[in-house]
This record gives C-alpha cells, structure tokens and sequence, in this order.
C-alpha cells in the first residue's frame, strides 16, 4: 500500500511539473503571437529601407564624377579600337577585292565554265558589303516596314537585299512553288535587289532598285566576272 502511494504522489508531481511547463510554453506561444507580427513589421521596413538606400548608393556611385570619367575614358577607348579593328577590315577586303579583280579579266578570257562554289566565293571576295541578320530592324513599327516577294525564281539562284546606306546585305528565303520572300525592312531605306544564278557554267545576274512589293520574276542577263564585280562595286 505504502508503495503504491508513492508512485501515485511521484506521478502526481510528474503531472504537476508538466502542467508548469505546459503553462509557461503556453504563455511563450501566446507572446510569440504578439511579438512576432511585430517583428515581421519592423524586418520589412528595415529590409525596404536597406534596398532604397543600397539603390542611392548605387546611383550616387556611378553618377559620381570619378566614375563617369571612367566610364568616358573606356567609351573613347572602345571606340578607338573599334575604329582601327574597322579600318584593318576595310583594308583587308579592300586588299582581296583588288587581288581578285586582277585576275577577273584572265578568268573570263579563259572562258572557262564557272561553278556555283566559285560564283559563290567570287561574289563574297569582291563584295565590301557586310551582313545583317533578321532582326537588325526589329525596333522599327510594323506599319513603316514592307518586304519583297517574288512569284518565281530558278532553283539554285542566290537573291540579296542590298542596303546602300548602311553597306549591308540580307539574303532571301525560298518557299514553296519557286516563291522567294526577304526579310521586312523599313520602307524608307535605299535599297537594291541583287541576284545571280550558274546556268551551263555561265554566270546570269540582275540587279535593280526595289519599288513594289510584288515583283513577278527576274530579268536575268549573261554577265561575264568582271560585269558582276562591277554590279557589286556600285552597289
């Protein structure tokens, strides 16, 4: 009996201690419900005001005079070197358009047959034009850009925008029954189409100024290398 009692009194004081426990964390849950709102409040606030004034920093730092004269210093010296890389382009192509036009009237005193290959490499070597891809005009409106599409045009033919201005070219894309479509442009730009094709190892070309939209099919003409390096040069 004695010792039945005593492990009821030590379960009642087990019990006891555990309702103290439960009490206290009870009432650390119940402040911590009070507080951490509080908290959450004031890291937020602290949070925005540490990224404003990191933002500030920011724009006190590069709109500093130091860093501006950085700045001016590297955009001098990027287009600097940009403009010397251009210059050594220019002359190289200039170099290789000169090696090749010497040899033109050889070439076509041969009369040898042309392939595609050369027409190609031929074309690419005296032309000083550069390409542009797609989306070089992806800002401009929709409502001020047009594009050519010509109703028929001979397999193996190559066709090219030619952008007099801005000294660059863009090729066509084929489609289906012949159909050949370029790339929209604006509407106000100077612009020439280009193309040439190998028939029976001659080389046909054509060149004229885009005025419409809709153009039936090309007027193709027998030129000899030194005529088609002509074509390009006065592009």
């Amino acid at each position: 009996m004695e010792r039945a009692e005593m492990e009821y009194k030590k379960s009642v004081d087990r019990y006891d201690r555990n309702f103290v426990r439960y009490v206290e964390r009870l009432r650390a849950y119940e402040n911590h419900e009070i507080v951490f709102p509080k908290l959450m409040r004031k890291y937020k606030e602290d949070l925005a005001a540490y990224q404003q004034q990191r933002k500030k920093d920011s724009l006190d730092h590069f709109q500093s005079e130091e860093v501006s004269d950085i700045f001016r210093i590297n955009r001098i010296r990027r287009d600097s070197a940009y403009s010397i890389y251009r210059e050594q382009v220019n002359l190289y192509n200039e170099r290789k358009k000169e090696a090749y036009l010497k040899h033109v009237a050889y070439y076509d005193s041969l009369g040898i047959d042309v392939t595609d290959d050369f027409a190609r490499n031929f074309v690419m070597s005296v032309s000083t034009m550069g390409w542009i891809n797609v989306d070089k005009f992806y800002n401009v409106d929709n409502s001020e850009m047009m594009f050519v599409e010509i109703d028929k045009v001979e397999e193996g033919a190559k066709v090219q925008l030619l952008f007099k201005d801005i000294n660059s070219a863009m090729s066509f894309r084929f489609g289906d029954q012949g159909k050949c479509f370029s790339p929209r442009f604006p509407k106000d730009e100077s612009v020439e189409l280009f193309s040439y094709k190998v028939v029976d190892g001659k080389i046909y070309a054509t060149k004229e100024m885009v005025k419409s939209s809709k153009i039936s099919g090309l007027n193709y003409r027998q030129v000899s290398l030194e005529e088609l390096a002509n074509m390009l040069d006065n592009a």
